[in-house]
């Protein structure tokens, strides 16, 4: 009776010997009949993972790590993007983010301000980022280089034409200010440029300008002497006292 049982305990497969554990196999064959559901006649164990150009080591049905709990979680590979699996390898930059916002601003109605691009009728002519990337890369690196990542933005050269390399380049935040539509704009000495702009030349008060500008009808040669006078009367009174 003794040997009996302890045959009973042994692992059903021939020349094995080793103590059960559960299903009539020891730990050993128990394990890869869970894995495989069979004990003969295994898959082929790879080096690399079995998804084209994965090259990381395999942990299970010849996946790596990642590839095989995307295949555990949702049965299939063919039909999702693969984290192993590099594109471009911009997607965190902002050169990659802002060709989303253009494509956002062109193409979704539900975007806050669609209807003065996309709405307007103005297209993203780049079909994918890597148009985009291989059109604006280098300017972009430029331009970073000079005014920094912060204060680098895309702006059209003609405000009602699409988005593509012929009409688009980089500029800095107070070059999109004042490009903007709907800015005062003022001529002066027969130059063109907005009214922020003169009174930053000329350190002028923007708001007080503007003021005079609008509520009382004076031309900024006007406007900007009575700054001027008002900011000398001031500097009087320091001195005196």
């Amino acid at each position: 009776m003794n040997e009996q049982k302890l045959q009973q305990r042994q692992c059903s497969v021939k020349r094995c010997g080793e103590s059960h554990l559960a299903k009539g196999y020891c730990r050993i064959h128990y394990r890869r009949w869970r894995r495989y559901g069979r004990l003969h006649n295994l898959p082929r164990q790879l080096s690399e993972c079995r998804v084209r150009g994965c090259n990381k080591k395999p942990q299970g049905h010849n996946l790596c790590p990642t590839h095989y709990a995307r295949w555990y979680k949702h049965g299939d590979l063919r039909k999702r993007k693969h984290s192993c699996e590099r594109t471009h390898g911009l997607s965190q930059t902002k050169l990659y983010r802002t060709f989303l916002g253009i494509r956002v601003r062109c193409s979704n109605p539900n975007f806050k301000y669609y209807g003065r691009y996309g709405g307007r009728g103005i297209k993203c002519l780049w079909k994918s980022f890597e148009d985009f990337r291989d059109d604006m890369m280098e300017s972009y690196s430029q331009h970073i280089f000079e005014f920094g990542k912060e204060n680098t933005t895309i702006e059209r050269v003609d405000n009602d034409g699409h988005y593509c390399k012929e009409n688009c380049k980089w500029a800095t935040k107070a070059q999109q200010a004042e490009n903007k539509s709907g800015v005062h704009r003022i001529t002066h000495r027969g130059e063109t440029r907005t009214l922020t702009h003169w009174c930053r030349k000329y350190r002028l008060p923007v708001c007080q300008v503007g003021i005079r500008i609008r509520e009382k009808g004076m031309s900024f040669e006007e406007a900007a002497q009575v700054s001027i006078d008002y900011q000398l009367s001031r500097l009087r009174k320091k001195m005196l006292k």
